[in-house]
């Protein structure tokens, strides 16, 4: 794993808002500051690629739950591909329509580190 040597405005950004756990769609609309649709559609690709390199540096882990609300117990930790593919899926970032299950993204103590 590679250290950062430091982070961007957008990567404590979203480190910041993972510190307690946080579904994708809350840190889209923390980002946004609000809850329109469209500019949470926007944001996905810098989102989505700020959160992977987070997951890369170990400063994030990021969990998939069947259902919301959620039982931690029934957590699937994404990394890697996986999770690339599941964050560039926009639908992950949007309040889901149905009780679906979130992504959740959670600081590591590495990450904590970084606040």
């Amino acid at each position: 794993m590679d250290e950062p040597e430091g982070l961007t405005f957008t990567e404590a950004f979203v480190l910041e808002e993972t510190d307690g756990g946080a579904p994708l769609w809350e840190i889209a609309a923390a980002w946004t500051g609000d809850e329109d649709r469209e500019r949470h559609v926007g944001a996905v690709p810098v989102l989505a690629e700020t959160l992977t390199a987070l997951a890369r540096y170990g400063l994030v882990v990021v969990h998939a739950f069947p259902a919301w609300p959620v039982v931690e117990d029934e957590a699937v930790e994404i990394s890697g591909d996986q999770l690339a593919r599941a964050v560039a899926e926009v639908r992950n970032w949007l309040w889901p329509e149905a009780q679906a299950g979130p992504i959740i993204a959670t600081i590591t103590d590495a990450g904590g580190v970084w606040l």
